[in-house]
């Protein structure tokens, strides 16, 4: 239920940071700053969540852990709406690399912190 109301976040975020108006906070970098927290804490924590712990480990209980690496890796790359070719590849590795970092640690703490520091390098480069 927390991963809904988290989602219902992100997208009027999204909505509001689109949205070109007149008013002060439009024009101001308050909805950037605002997002911030969003996308380096939040998000992290519900994708590895969906995609590596129910995903991968709930949802395909007993198939191979190379095929619930695969598609919950096609899956989060999809979720990310890729714009090209070379994008939907970009994220495809980082959620198999994801993928193994959370089989080899047997802990979802590991993933979320790595993506975490990934999304705070995004944001500081851009």
């Amino acid at each position: 239920m927390s991963c809904v109301a988290i989602l219902l976040i992100q997208y009027c975020f999204s909505i509001l940071s689109e949205k070109k108006g007149s008013s002060f906070i439009w024009n101001s970098h308050y909805i950037y700053i605002l997002s911030i927290p969003l996308a380096v804490i939040i998000g992290p924590i519900y994708e590895e969540f969906i995609f590596r712990y129910y995903i991968s480990d709930k949802l395909f209980l007993n198939a191979r852990k190379y095929i619930t690496m695969i598609v919950s890796s096609l899956l989060f790359s999809i979720f990310h709406s890729p714009t090209n070719i070379s994008s939907f590849v970009i994220y495809f590795i980082f959620g198999i690399i994801q993928s193994l970092l959370y089989k080899k640690t047997k802990n979802i703490y590991a993933p979320i912190f790595s993506h975490c520091i990934v999304n705070a390098i995004i944001i500081v480069c851009n």
